[in-house]
């Protein structure tokens, strides 16, 4: 049985939060936070409530087997453009979860009217870079001494060819 096999997405749900604190805190992930310390269960009910209330569609889960794996989510700066984090469980990375769910991400994204996502990016990260650059994203800035800004166009924001003259 491959992983895809028993794998799945689905929207945000209330009994998610638990797991979800989980995989954040997890210690392969802390490092490439901007604050790499345990997110505190008070300050994650807040933002799991912020998430489920008012961008619960922006939202997007890996599942295996029952068990939340992953979590791409989308942050709106402006009616048009959104920044974009991702969150795959250590022991999943690397296996093509973490491309499929920023593919749905994007899509979802570009049919909610978003053309600009942004990436902010630990510079150490390498699986992360190379994820975002598969899937499109361009390196746009340094933005401190720890992350990078990378950024994609949408559809709606793809010029469209002229067609052919007979």
């Amino acid at each position: 049985m491959k992983v895809s096999d028993e794998l799945s997405f689905r929207n945000i749900e209330p009994d998610d939060q638990a797991e979800l604190l989980k995989l954040r805190n997890s210690n392969s992930n802390l490092e490439f936070f901007k604050n790499p310390n345990p997110v505190s269960a008070e300050d994650h009910a807040e933002w799991f409530t912020s998430r489920t209330s008012e961008f619960k569609e922006l939202q997007i889960l890996a599942i295996l087997s029952d068990r939340l794996i992953g979590i791409a989510f989308l942050v709106p700066i402006d009616d048009h453009s959104g920044s974009i984090s991702i969150n795959i469980d250590f022991e999943y990375q690397s296996q093509g979860i973490g491309q499929e769910l920023l593919t749905r991400m994007l899509s979802r994204a570009d049919s909610l009217g978003f053309t600009r996502i942004e990436a902010l990016i630990h510079i150490s990260n390498s699986k992360s870079i190379s994820l975002f650059e598969k899937c499109g994203f361009i390196f746009d800035e340094k933005i401190s001494e720890l992350f990078n800004r990378y950024v994609k166009s949408t559809k709606q924001n793809t010029l469209i060819p002229f067609p052919k003259l007979s």
